[in-house]
């Protein structure tokens, strides 16, 4: 029963009742009650302590396997959601499941050589296996335990199996992720080292251009020197360029928006396309609108 106790609060008890006829021959009823709470609550956390085991398993990825050796036969429990469809029950065992499962020769042989040792005296063993249910290809950890009777014969053996397929997948994405990382450093570095190398060069033509177009040379001389300069600057900055990218693939690049004289972009354009145009027997035409200064 539940009753409102003399604290208000709702209790479990439990009422006895024992009748009885005394010398008068009068019946009389005798009653006592025992106070239920403490071994309900225990009950209540029992129950929900067996649900979150239920449901811990139902979605684990695990099975429990009992072989005995003698008649080459073993029974699978299974919790796994992918091992669903597996044969409860092998009676040739191992042939028939390694057959099922479509195992490799050096698979199949790890895990004769896990039996193997239960069934030569071992306490315990172990593998990692690879096999194939459904087409789907999973990882399995295998641990098998010997039980044995008093005279040290060998009943049974029971296992039990952990899918390390997500983990082996996980992995596998770890190393493929640090191995391209180490390629994007690595070109990183190439095109630092590169742009460095390149850009002496460039700053040595661009000073000799310098040093050449205060030499009394003809109009057309110092023009074409001019153009050097320009075209040496466009490919300076490309290169400054590479090195900007790939300070960007390691977040380290800082932008700094500032104003460009139109009339420095226009005679910039023409030096590096003009004459390109010319040979081609093309016009350049150039159109800027009023309201860029």
């Amino acid at each position: 029963y539940r009753i409102y106790g003399e604290d208000k609060q709702l209790h479990w008890i439990e009422i006895r009742y024992r009748s009885a006829y005394e010398d008068n021959g009068v019946l009389y009823y005798y009653a006592s009650y025992v106070n239920l709470d403490a071994q309900k609550a225990a009950e209540d956390k029992l129950a929900e302590s067996q649900m979150a085991l239920k449901e811990a398993v139902s979605h684990s990825e695990i099975q429990f396997f009992t072989y005995f050796p003698i008649r080459h036969r073993c029974e699978i429990y299974v919790t796994s959601a992918h091992l669903k469809e597996l044969p409860m029950i092998w009676d040739n065992f191992p042939d028939d499941f390694l057959t099922y499962t479509k195992s490799s020769p050096e698979d199949a042989a790890a895990y004769r050589k896990m039996l193997q040792q239960v069934v030569d005296g071992a306490d315990s063993s172990e593998c990692l296996v690879c096999f194939d249910y459904k087409g789907t290809r999973n990882w399995e950890e295998m641990h098998l335990n010997a039980i044995r009777d008093d005279t040290g014969r060998l009943i049974k053996a029971q296992g039990y199996s952990l899918n390390l397929t997500k983990k082996k997948l996980q992995e596998k994405i770890a190393l493929e992720l640090e191995a391209a990382k180490q390629a994007s450093l690595a070109k990183s570095e190439f095109l630092s080292r590169m742009s460095h190398d390149i850009r002496t060069p460039i700053n040595g033509i661009i000073g000799m251009t310098y040093l050449t177009q205060d030499m009394d040379l003809p109009k057309e001389a110092h023009e074409n020197l001019a153009k050097i300069t320009t075209s040496s600057k466009f490919l300076l900055s490309l290169i400054n360029d590479v090195l900007d990218m790939s300070k960007a693939e390691s977040g380290k690049v800082d932008l700094h928006p500032e104003p460009y004289p139109a009339d420095e972009f226009h005679a910039y354009i023409d030096s590096v396309f003009g004459p390109l145009c010319k040979r081609r027997n093309q016009t350049l035409i150039f159109e800027i609108p009023d309201f860029i200064d």
